[in-house]
């Protein structure tokens, strides 16, 4: 069987346009443009995981962030949750297991970047969403421009903002971004709103970011749009099987929106069309790195599971691969109320009293578990290719599967440059639900540069395979028989 598609070149990007990034000039200047990252004048694709410093022994912040360094993390992402550092309204805490500067820093002396994501609101499974109770219960109107409640944030941004003073890229620090608010799809003021103030606080990442799954509707040009893909859904009503709506992440597709995720927050489904994508690259933030479990519904995370999904991500466009949870943790145990969601604090589910391990690749309590190898390869990948990748856009074949229930076509896809570029593919769905396998397999693919067809002889694909092929790749020191013998 033959496969075919024809090769074309990504759109020209736009720059400029956004209200974030760094000035000309600057060293090892960071900014965006709609397709893809770029630092130091090159194109850049971080790797990214979640470590909440809050939740994991200050002890042992150095070695688990030098074991996600070895495993091609280069940036960690850590979450504020208000409750942790203002349980009592003007008693800050950042000491101890709080102490946000001192992880950022351990961070930096790591080799990694940082992203802070500074809520007021986190979620993250906190109570409240982090809220204090003296916030939950102000009579204020949360979440939104109430100038009573902006009140209540500000001294908190401005302790935030001294905490992380001489810590952003541009002051020779880690924090290459920061993420305003998390989850609100229908207050894009409120969004713009807190980035002034966190600005008038002193914080001023070259990037700034926003969560966007549901439809959300963030203001123009504002933030980067993120995105979120778990291989299953504890949030989800308990029925037997697996979620099916998680299968459209096993799917190569420029789709990046699922509005699943969130939606047991949203007071009312979400009718938004979402952010222009042509106008921001594919970023991720939260791509399951194992998934949470609640006491109604208990889903396992094989480390396949993960793993595919991730590179599906890669071949559908991600320019920006971010896990969630990268390293798990455990809630805070030494706050005089208890930080567990729950039912009984207003949440459809009940979570843990004290467990965050989240299936991740590194636990709760530091074991490196089988799913941290098999993303580890995916980015070392990245560390070689992602440079000359980031830039690539997705081009899907004609043929491609008929739907969410499709299990026999193919799912096959490449991003290119218009020449050159990496052929991308996947078997393996979770559920129980086997995909097909594919015998006598070949790929055409036409272009500017003549046909090309890969590989030489054809190959049987398995079902539960994932995987790419670079092709037409530049590799230094290698010559063709067109070109000269390197000296």
């Amino acid at each position: 069987m033959v496969y075919q598609l024809t090769l074309r070149p990504p759109l020209e990007p736009l720059s400029g346009h956004l209200r974030m990034g760094e000035p000309e000039g600057r060293p090892d200047r960071i900014v965006a443009t709609s397709t893809h990252l770029v630092r130091g004048g090159r194109p850049w694709l971080p790797v990214m995981g979640e470590m909440h410093f809050t939740r994991y022994p200050r002890a042992g912040w150095r070695e688990q962030l030098l074991t996600m360094r070895a495993g091609g993390i280069d940036v960690v992402a850590t979450y504020l949750f208000w409750h942790h550092h203002e349980e009592h309204r003007g008693a800050f805490r950042f000491d101890g297991n709080r102490d946000l500067r001192a992880f950022v820093e351990t961070a930096a002396e790591c080799g990694l970047d940082a992203v802070v994501r500074i809520g007021p609101w986190a979620h993250g499974e906190a109570r409240f969403g982090g809220f204090p109770d003296w916030v939950q219960h102000s009579g204020t109107r949360t979440r939104t421009d109430d100038p009573a409640y902006l009140d209540l944030v500000r001294p908190y941004y401005a302790r935030i903002g001294a905490e992380l003073d001489g810590l952003h890229h541009a002051q020779g620090g880690p924090i290459v971004a920061v993420q305003i608010e998390n989850e609100l799809y229908d207050q894009p003021e409120h969004l713009r709103t807190l980035k002034r103030m966190a600005q008038e606080a002193g914080i001023t990442p070259p990037l700034w970011t926003a969560t966007a799954w549901g439809g959300a509707d963030l203001p123009a040009d504002e933030f980067l749009p993120l995105y979120a893909g778990y291989p299953e859904a504890p949030w989800d009503d308990a029925h037997p099987g697996w979620a099916r709506h998680n299968r459209r992440h096993f799917f190569f597709t420029a789709l990046r929106d699922d509005h699943t995720v969130g939606a047991d927050l949203r007071r009312l489904p979400s009718t938004n069309a979402g952010p222009d994508l042509d106008r921001y690259p594919y970023a991720t933030c939260e791509l399951g790195g194992g998934i949470q479990v609640t006491y109604h519904r208990r889903p396992l995370a094989p480390p396949d599971d993960v793993a595919a999904l991730a590179l599906t991500k890669i071949g559908s466009g991600s320019t920006w691969q971010g896990y969630y949870m990268y390293q798990g943790g455990s809630h805070v145990t030494d706050a005089a109320t208890t930080t567990q969601e729950s039912i009984a604090t207003g949440y459809p589910n009940d979570l843990p009293v004290v467990s965050y391990d989240f299936q991740a690749p590194l636990g709760e309590y530091g074991q490196v578990r089988p799913t941290y190898r098999l993303l580890r390869q995916q980015h070392q990948l990245l560390a070689a290719a992602g440079e000359r990748l980031a830039p690539m856009g997705l081009v899907e074949p004609a043929d491609g599967p008929r739907g969410l229930d499709d299990r026999e076509t193919l799912r096959w896809a490449v991003r290119t440059d218009g020449v050159s570029g990496m052929l991308f593919v996947n078997t393996h769905q979770p559920g129980g639900e086997t995909l097909a396998a594919h015998s006598g397999v070949r790929f055409r693919l036409d272009g500017p540069a003549g046909p090309l067809e890969l590989p030489v002889d054809p190959v049987d694909i398995p079902s539960g395979a994932y995987f790419a092929w670079p092709f037409r790749w530049p590799l230094p020191g290698a010559t063709t028989p067109e070109s000269p013998t390197p000296e």
